[in-house]
């Protein structure tokens, strides 16, 4: 069996537990586990159990490249947050590895199918006999393709992180432009003009800004929790209609660091797609990014278009299958 572990240093508070690496390091005491670590999609590889030579590399994607060529990994363990876990997802895709993904949550929003795992539900894993289950992901391309989105796509002018113990926004144009990690305390909230359209697989579903201050759009993994609820909007038909994704606009952005209480009533409109459907969106406000999984991974500028794919990757998940935030379970 052969398992490689990715440990991102920049990941939450910085500080990654020392009591997972021991568990982990007693669960694969006797397994070929190669280890790598690093921050922000840069992982050097620090060594492994069978004593390799170190090698450095650039990136998730390069690790990635260079090591599958000697072996296939049976599973792969990301020690971070969403952000890490999507990165590594995307290069395994690319290089066409099928290997479970296995997140221990430590980072700044640890919310996502990917990151199933705390320090309690580590201890209770035996890597002979992991559980998982497939999970979709959002296809999402601007000019080009961006990669695939496994919790959200964001148009927004800042992303969340933390910066010395605190979560923060970070400005992601900035992080986009030049790699720069520059928190941004004030932001006026513009991420549509006033030509802004959504059209789904051709046909205009929305139009105009009115007010729109915040786009996110999500898959859907257990629609069966709409089931019966009439309060939660469209996606309440989510199950019965097999529609697995969500575009969510609002006119008062919560995905921020400090979300403020609203002033007046919330308005959010939701408009539901499924696997098949072609979103796109067009005109949306300049000085915006796009951030997938909280990566910010483009400039807003060329428009955005999804696609829903079901079945895209393997999680591993709990002995006891639980699927709340990890957050809830800390």
């Amino acid at each position: 069996m052969v398992v490689w572990i990715f440990l991102n240093l920049e990941a939450g508070k910085k500080k990654i537990p020392t009591n997972i690496l021991e568990v982990l390091e007693e669960k694969l005491s006797s397994i070929d586990a190669a280890v790598f670590w690093g921050a922000f999609g840069c992982f050097n590889m620090v060594g492994s159990y069978q004593n390799r030579n170190l090698t450095i590399a650039s990136s998730v994607q390069e690790l990635v490249e260079q090591f599958s060529k000697d072996s296939k990994p049976n599973v792969i363990v990301g020690i971070g947050g969403d952000g890490t876990m999507n990165m590594i997802a995307n290069a395994m895709i690319n290089r066409s590895i099928e290997a479970p993904l296995m997140g221990i949550g430590v980072g700044t929003g640890n919310v996502g199918p990917l990151v199933r795992f705390n320090l309690q539900k580590l201890r209770d894993v035996d890597f002979a006999q992991l559980d998982f289950e497939f999970v979709g992901a959002l296809e999402v391309v601007s000019k080009n393709k961006l990669g695939l989105a496994f919790v959200d796509v964001v148009v927004s002018r800042t992303f969340l992180g933390t910066l010395g113990g605190k979560r923060v926004d970070f400005d992601a144009v900035a992080y986009v432009k030049n790699g720069e990690l520059r928190e941004l305390k004030r932001v006026v909230r513009r991420v549509a003009t006033r030509d802004f359209v959504i059209e789904l697989n051709g046909r205009t579903v929305f139009k105009g800004n009115r007010g729109v201050k915040q786009i996110a759009v999500a898959p859907l993994y257990r629609s069966e929790f709409y089931v019966g609820k009439a309060a939660t909007g469209m996606l309440c038909y989510a199950h019965h209609t097999g529609r697995r994704a969500v575009v969510v606009l609002s006119d008062h952005p919560t995905i921020v660091a400090r979300p403020r209480s609203p002033k007046k009533a919330v308005t959010i409109r939701q408009i539901v797609f499924g696997e098949g459907d072609v979103v796109a969106m067009k005109h949306l406000a300049p000085g915006n990014a796009i951030v997938l999984d909280g990566n910010p991974v483009s400039l807003a500028d060329n428009g955005l278009t999804l696609r829903y794919h079901k079945k895209v990757a393997k999680a591993v998940v709990p002995p006891d299958g639980s699927f709340l935030p990890l957050s809830a379970l800390q």
